[in-house]
């Protein structure tokens, strides 16, 4: 791992950061799938989210920092609990994203590992995510920490 990482809960201060990583990696995701392309306001509709789901609660963000620049991010969203389904407490990965400068050095290992700490804290039960097609080595981390397929999301244009 990158020796002089450090990872933390977002502040509303992150948010900028915040959203240029998930720019970055909207657009890592649209060179595999065009479709994925981010919308002209996106940066804008991100921004809004941000602000308004970290101070509520609705939203959980840890960032990976290195030399004073933000290199990481995870955000999360608590879902609660399914009284259709298996009745467990539910977390929902919503973006997680590395620069690709920093890849492969245990950054999203690290911002992983405070996710979780995080998680089992607040009395989650279940963690789940979604990878885009084509993105093999985010599907091989997650793997590899213990996640399994469950869906498969379908889509057809008209």
């Amino acid at each position: 791992m990158l020796a002089s990482v450090e990872i933390r809960r977002a502040i509303a201060a992150d948010i900028p950061d915040l959203v240029r990583l998930w720019h970055e990696l909207a657009e890592y995701h649209a060179s595999i799938l065009p479709d994925l392309a981010p919308s002209a306001g996106a940066a804008d509709l991100m921004t809004a989210r941000l602000s308004d789901g970290l101070p509520s609660g609705k939203w959980v963000a840890f960032v990976a920092l290195h030399a004073g620049a933000t290199i990481g991010f995870l955000t999360l969203r608590p879902v609660g609990v399914s009284p259709l389904f298996d009745g467990r407490k539910s977390v929902h990965i919503t973006d997680a994203g590395v620069t690709a400068s920093h890849r492969g050095e245990g950054v999203a290992t690290a911002l992983w590992n405070a996710a979780e700490t995080w998680c089992r804290a607040e009395g989650f039960e279940q963690v789940e995510l979604g990878v885009v097609v084509g993105n093999d080595g985010a599907h091989r981390f997650w793997t590899k920490l213990g996640f399994t397929p469950q869906f498969s999301h379908l889509k057809r244009a008209l």
